[in-house]
């Protein structure tokens, strides 16, 4: 456990933010990723984050989100290195009611960050344009 509170979350966070928007970038415009960026926030912010997860799972561009998500949580330790499916790693945060409340507040602050990027590339490619 003192591992896990020695990292700087936000820079993590941070970092995630930008490969999400990165790797999003090659099958959608900027506009498209800030609207699914904001969409799978929503959806964390609502229903939780096995829901999340469904949701990216089921928008095929935001299986990235749930993929840098989820490196995201093994690599501050809250979620173990499994061969376990996504959906399934996630569920089992479940029976870790701490974990999962600090998984949900990493990610959705991983997703203001990553909605940002994404407003900001709205901007520079409307910037180009003109």
């Amino acid at each position: 456990m003192q591992e896990k509170i020695s990292k700087n979350i936000d820079q993590i966070c941070a970092r995630y933010s930008i490969d999400i928007v990165n790797e999003m970038k090659s099958e959608c415009d900027s506009k498209e990723i800030q609207s699914l960026v904001t969409k799978a926030l929503g959806v964390l912010q609502q229903q939780g984050l096995y829901a999340f997860g469904l949701f990216c799972k089921a928008e095929n561009k935001a299986e990235g989100i749930l993929k840098k998500a989820i490196e995201m949580l093994r690599e501050i330790g809250i979620m173990k290195n499994s061969n376990e499916e996504d959906l399934s790693s996630i569920s089992n945060l479940s029976e870790r009611i701490h974990d999962l409340m600090f998984a949900i507040e990493i990610v959705e602050k991983t997703l203001i960050y990553a909605r940002y990027h994404a407003k900001a590339l709205v901007k520079e490619s409307s910037s180009h344009s003109e």
